[in-house]
């Protein structure tokens, strides 16, 4: 598959190249990575477009190869989707509103359903940087790009302490690292450059913890009024899996009145991913995020309560 659209790629000078709706590290670093090797490739061209406002601590990487906010008046020949687990999951656009392009999926999550004419979908993957790497891994790769790629394998790992850390993924972080990406720098960026009001959320979301099922179960949730600190809340999860004995993490944001955003992480035991799918979501086993049309109060029974019937 991956000669496939290499072959694809040295046939075609135009590229929209898109990802996933409510940004992390991976869309974003997988995204500007793709688009600015493409860009740097002579005779060929790259749309990125991303028309979702990007948090903060992943603007650095904006900075040199910008994201379009709008779709581009210039025709392109292939549109390229990047992490997406399902096609309404692009943001900003329907797949099915350009049948006339060949659309390539490149994606690792268990759930994607090859929605696209050419997909490459391995769910063993750490992330989507590392599949983009090593689609262009013969290729002399823009110092940018290797910033984006190190930052999506960085994020998806959970800056390499989740099970999908394998030898592979450390001997890519290792290449990009020799080429030049200074370490310190994306981890600052990323994990060291949250605004105070993001701490002052996360202290009460932590402060009105919620345990279930002998302490199994945690529940955080976030309801502020602030989109901007929501858009840079949802590493917040993260924290609910720090306290020994807990197999379930849930983070639940509310986005309207009727509308919340859940976001679940879990130790393996419980698969989270199928949990999402079950609400319309999606991820993988250990992550996994999806949205109910519920308010805050009725989204959390309804998630304890499906959680339960499972079994924990």
């Amino acid at each position: 598959m991956i000669e496939k659209i290499r072959t694809i790629i040295r046939a075609n000078s135009s590229f929209l190249v898109v990802s996933h709706k409510e940004p992390d590290g991976d869309s974003i670093g997988s995204l500007v990575a793709f688009a600015s090797i493409l860009n740097s490739i002579p005779g060929k061209t790259a749309y990125p477009y991303y028309p979702v406002k990007i948090p903060q601590r992943f603007s650095f990487l904006t900075k040199e190869q910008h994201l379009l906010q709008q779709l581009p008046q210039e025709n392109f020949d292939i549109l390229v989707m990047l992490d997406c687990a399902s096609a309404d999951r692009i943001a900003g656009l329907s797949p099915e509103s350009f049948n006339d392009k060949l659309k390539i999926n490149i994606d690792h999550h268990p759930t994607n359903p090859n929605f696209a004419d050419i997909n490459w979908v391995e769910p063993e993957r750490s992330s989507v940087g590392e599949m983009v790497f090593e689609l262009f891994t013969d290729l002399p790769l823009p110092h940018i790009a290797l910033e984006g790629l190190y930052t999506a394998i960085l994020t998806d790992t959970g800056r390499f302490s989740y099970q999908n850390v394998n030898a592979r993924v450390l001997q890519i972080a290792s290449r990009i690292l020799d080429s030049g990406v200074d370490h310190y720098k994306i981890v600052s960026n990323i994990y060291f450059n949250y605004p105070f009001q993001f701490l002052r959320e996360l202290g009460r979301s932590l402060s009105n913890a919620q345990f279930f099922c002998d302490g199994k179960i945690l529940f955080l949730v976030l309801d502020s009024s602030n989109d901007d600190i929501l858009n840079e809340c949802e590493s917040v999860v993260e924290f609910a899996l720090l306290e020994k004995g807990i197999e379930v993490g849930v983070l639940f944001r509310a986005l309207d009145r009727n509308k919340t955003k859940i976001s679940l992480r879990s130790r393996d035991r419980f698969d989270v991913g199928e949990l999402a799918s079950f609400f319309g979501g999606g991820g993988h086993r250990t992550a996994s995020g999806c949205i109910l049309n519920f308010n805050l109060k009725d989204a959390q029974k309804i998630v304890l309560d499906e959680i339960l019937r499972r079994g924990i």
